[in-house]
């Protein structure tokens, strides 16, 4: 969680992405747009509040909602075309991009 406070910190100066075995994440400008992500998971994590997203491409579209760390967030959608938009007015957006590759368990 340390790491995911300082990449809040510093987003609008670095772009800061992090990676582990099963993807990548980073905290994403107001409008997005993926490229090359058919099949893969994408998770939307709002930190703390995320107003007015609004998706294109994803299994469950989400139309100008809001998302609330603790409450309601957007995890384990799955990308239905090769390009993913997202879009939203206001907050701090945290996505994550799985790889196609199984988990070991």
């Amino acid at each position: 969680m340390g790491n995911i406070s300082t990449a809040i910190q510093w987003k609008g100066l670095l772009n800061i992405t992090f990676f582990d075995d099963f993807g990548s994440y980073f905290f994403s400008e107001k409008t997005l747009e993926l490229e090359a992500v058919k099949g893969k998971t994408i998770s939307l994590i709002p930190f703390p509040t995320v107003h007015k997203i609004f998706t294109k491409g994803l299994a469950y579209p989400l139309q100008e909602e809001t998302l609330t760390f603790g409450k309601r967030i957007g995890t384990r959608n799955k990308a239905i075309e090769d390009k993913v938009h997202i879009s939203f007015e206001s907050g701090d957006l945290l996505i994550y991009v799985g790889t196609l590759k199984k988990p070991l368990f």
